[in-house]
């Protein structure tokens, strides 16, 4: 029961914008959602559980009977933010994956983009993997690595290095989201890329009439995204909060064409920047599965190199002592329990992305090149930069980040005034990144960190 929307992509894209009713207010029918899969399987009871909300969709788990046994399965229902073009956009990524990767992903059993069945709403249903997901310290933030086999670290490890790899060599033609052609219901060829899905473009931006690409390079890209925070602050009266973002709009507009060259076609790779610790299933020490895929796109190059999400965060470079958290009484110092903890999964952590980034080295040298690069770390910073530039707990943060690469523009200027266009990636190393800044407040240093397992990259949940 796949339902396929016809239609140009630019009437789709029209549909879309005329139909916007934003996030319901209400949680979707489940008894609806019971009748719609009670009549496909001619069952007229079924159990249904919420596992999980958010903003953008609701998953519910259903026991399908099978063979005179249960299966569990689960449908996803989407919630109106983005009609046709986040169903099918979720679904064409679980396809492209599994299609040109080994990444163990769910299959789609049934999906209906247009939100006219009993349901009401869009949905996908997938089949359910068995397993744990990983284990994690809600205090500190972080993985209990103490919890997961070394063995199970190693066959995850090395699952998400040959994912990494296999996307890095089916690089992809624009930035936006790929459209199967069989997940689609047309004819085009499975790696078209269309419009862009994410939170960024599809929730407070809707009203705005701006594309959504396909974009051909990273300036494109930036451009509209920062088009969008303009007209965000024109839209509110001139706080102080809105007249910072502007003049910070301002700048990151001049900056922009030092950073990314606009007359590129760029290459760009399939990226889920959501590979969680519950997005991963292990079962007697193997992956079974990687769910949640709502967020993927393709993405730059720069951008798309970088860590798995649960990797990600302030690198550890030494093993820490319990004596070192103690007074002299042998007593813990206070707080120095909690950091203590905090510190030994960071150092795991850490011991985990040099395991990622030596097994990329080996595999698919240029993704570490990538990665490593100095550009790579200015443009990431700029990324950043672009998407809390109207975050008033951010705004002091990121004019001190632009004046240090201002001035240091002006230094290479000033050394060579002949070269209007001096290689600047070499401040990539010397300034010290937006994201350090943001994440180590009490370092008040504009020059660089260089921690030993390579570039610096944290974890993100800024509110």
């Amino acid at each position: 029961m796949v339902i396929h929307v016809t239609g140009s992509s630019e009437e789709k894209v029209n549909k879309a914008k005329s139909e916007f009713r934003g996030s319901c207010a209400k949680a979707p029918n489940e008894e609806n959602i019971k009748l719609l899969l009670g009549e496909e399987w001619g069952i007229n009871d079924l159990n249904i559980i919420l596992l999980s909300s958010n903003p953008h969709t609701y998953t519910y788990s259903i026991m399908k009977p099978k063979a005179n046994k249960f299966t569990e399965i689960i449908i996803r229902v989407m919630l109106p933010v983005d009609p046709y073009f986040k169903t099918q956009a979720e679904v064409s990524s679980i396809e492209w994956v599994r299609k040109y990767t080994s990444l163990p992903v769910p299959k789609v059993l049934n999906f209906d983009p247009t939100g006219t069945t009993q349901v009401g709403l869009e949905w996908i249903v997938l089949e359910c993997f068995q397993g744990q997901t990983l284990p994690v310290v809600a205090e500190a933030g972080e993985v209990n690595w103490t919890m997961v086999s070394k063995e199970k670290q190693r066959s995850l490890i090395r699952h998400l290095v040959a994912f990494y790899s296999a996307t890095f060599d089916h690089q992809l033609s624009a930035i936006g989201n790929p459209y199967m052609g069989h997940a689609t219901g047309t004819q085009e060829e499975d790696d078209k890329i269309g419009v862009i899905v994410s939170p960024e473009f599809y929730m407070d931006n809707h009203k705005y009439d701006l594309s959504r690409g396909p974009f051909r390079n990273s300036a494109e890209w930036l451009k509209i995204r920062l088009d969008m925070k303009q007209k965000g602050c024109l839209a509110i009266p001139n706080t102080n909060v809105t007249l910072k973002a502007k003049r910070i709009i301002d700048r990151l507009e001049r900056l922009r064409g030092r950073l990314f060259d606009s007359t590129l076609f760029e290459p760009t790779v399939l990226t889920n920047y959501e590979i969680k610790p519950d997005s991963i299933i292990m079962n007697h020490n193997r992956l079974v599965g990687v769910q949640g895929w709502e967020h993927t796109s393709a993405l730059p190059l720069w951008k798309g190199c970088e860590l798995p999400k649960f990797l990600q965060g302030v690198a550890r470079t030494k093993d820490p002592h319990e004596s070192d958290y103690l007074d002299e009484e042998g007593q813990w110092l206070m707080g120095a329990r909690e950091d203590f903890t905090k510190h030994i999964l960071q150092w795991h952590r850490t011991l985990l992305q040099k395991m990622f980034l030596d097994e990329m080295s080996h595999r698919c040298p240029q993704w570490t090149a990538i990665y490593n690069s100095p550009i790579t770390r200015l443009r990431k910073d700029y990324d950043i930069a672009v998407s809390f530039c109207d975050n008033e707990a951010t705004q002091v943060t990121i004019e001190k980040w632009l004046y240090t690469v201002e001035s240091g523009l002006e230094n290479i200027r000033l050394q060579d005034p002949a070269k209007s266009h001096a290689d600047i990636s070499s401040l990539g190393f010397t300034i010290r990144s937006l994201q350090d800044r943001i994440y180590d407040s009490t370092n008040m240093s504009d020059t660089a960190r260089h921690p030993a397992t390579g570039p610096e990259s944290h974890i993100w949940n800024i509110s």
